[in-house]
């Protein structure tokens, strides 16, 4: 009987360590089982994280476009309004120099005006020295 009991024995510590192995591969997977929950809870959230970046960048970009085609249209405002500055400072230019040309002339009618009125009065005092020398020889 002694062999019996040891036979028995060996079943019951075979049973018990194929019992404790299978606890152990048991907490061992479940081990596994959570590190793999974790990992793809942190692969779930990174790709939370990066869609929400995705979306923040993608929405910064458009308003970064919204931005620019903004600046340009205001470039564009400002070249056409430097342009018609640039026309009106040329006419205005232009008109200074007609101006300018317009008071030389009327300088210079008035230059006339003066010299005919010098020469007039030269003429009158002319003629009346020779009334006063007419009426003399009379």
């Amino acid at each position: 009987m002694m062999t019996g009991e040891k036979i028995k024995e060996k079943r019951y510590f075979k049973l018990i360590q194929k019992l404790f192995n299978v606890l152990k591969r048991k907490a061992a997977y479940k081990k596994f089982q959570k590190q793999n929950s974790d990992l793809i809870i942190s692969q779930y959230n990174r790709r939370i994280i990066n869609q929400s970046l995705k979306i923040w960048l993608s929405k910064l970009l458009k308003q970064k476009i919204l931005l620019d085609q903004e600046q340009s249209c205001c470039i564009s405002q400002l070249i056409v309004i430097d342009q018609q500055q640039s026309v009106e400072v040329i006419e205005l230019s232009q008109n200074y120099q007609n101006k300018l040309e317009q008071l030389k002339l009327y300088e210079e009618e008035v230059n006339n005006y003066q010299m005919i009125q010098a020469n007039q009065n030269q003429i009158q005092k002319e003629l009346q020295m020779q009334q006063y020398i007419f009426i003399l020889y009379l």
